[in-house]
């Protein structure tokens, strides 16, 4: 039998060695588990490149709604979409869409099939001036935006617009509130035309070629236009559409200046009745 000195050495090899094999086998864990940690992220870092580097990372299709002036490709160079669909930040790119003054909301959607969906509400544009030497969009909301070589085409859309003070161009505005911007696109100029009873009476020229008399008042009757543009005739004499906004009402009749060239002739024939 083993005296107690004996037994107390053993009893603390016995504890070192179980001490020493448990510390290799958390060396032997941890560096398991850093192997792991390293082969998990080398194998992750190799599926992201292969997701990058394939045709399925990338943005298939922006579609773009909603827009009557501006252009496409316009929009999504401002919307400045990344190429790689999952970077996309919806919330990000609307901001950088509404930044633009033509541009009153905008919404950015993402679909199956890597498409993504651009639908914006535009800022009704009544016509261009010419102000402090440049030519400027005229807004419905008062706001101008100097037009340039990137955005001059917008100009095809709207009618020029001369004669009028600051002022007199709120008017304006006010009056195309409830016109459709599609017979906006119609108008090709606007200027003052006034007479002895309506110093306010405009002369509204469509793209067509027919005249419109009207005031800034009576510019949501032109909504009626193509109804009655239908009836004027000019080989009947008729050429000239008239909007009556006390009336609420609209007629085809002689144009101002047929009015002014008959009591010419008229002014001439009595005139050569009195020399005779």
């Amino acid at each position: 039998m083993l005296d107690n000195g004996r037994q107390e050495v053993l009893a603390n090899n016995y504890f070192l060695n179980k001490v020493k094999d448990g510390r290799k086998k958390i060396k032997f864990d941890r560096d398991g588990m850093a192997v792991f940690v390293i082969a998990f992220i080398i194998s992750l870092a190799i599926i992201v490149g292969l997701y990058i580097i394939s045709p399925y990372s990338k943005t298939f299709k922006v579609t773009v709604e909603g827009n009557h002036y501006l252009k496409e490709e316009d929009i999504v160079n401002k919307a400045n979409l990344s190429k790689y669909f999952l970077l996309t930040n919806p919330k990000e790119k609307e901001a950088e869409l509404l930044s633009d003054p033509l541009i009153e909301e905008a919404t950015i959607s993402m679909h199956n099939g890597n498409i993504v969906s651009i639908e914006i509400k535009e800022v009704k544009q009544i016509g261009y001036i010419l102000e402090d030497g440049e030519s400027k969009l005229l807004l419905i909301n008062d706001d101008r935006v100097t037009l340039n070589k990137d955005n001059l085409y917008l100009i095809d859309k709207v009618p020029l617009i001369e004669g009028y003070t600051k002022e007199e161009l709120t008017k304006i505005e006010k009056g195309f509130e409830n016109v459709d911007y599609k017979v906006i696109n119609e108008i090709s100029e606007i200027h003052k035309y006034p007479i002895s009873y309506d110093n306010e009476q405009m002369e509204v020229i469509m793209r067509d070629g027919n005249y419109c008399f009207m005031s800034s008042t009576g510019l949501h009757l032109l909504e009626n236009y193509y109804s009655i543009s239908s009836a004027i005739d000019s080989s009947k004499g008729y050429a000239c559409a008239y909007f009556d906004d006390l009336t609420n009402s609209a007629y085809i009749s002689t144009c101002p200046w047929q009015v002014e060239e008959v009591q010419e002739e008229l002014s001439e024939e009595e005139i050569s009745e009195e020399l005779s």
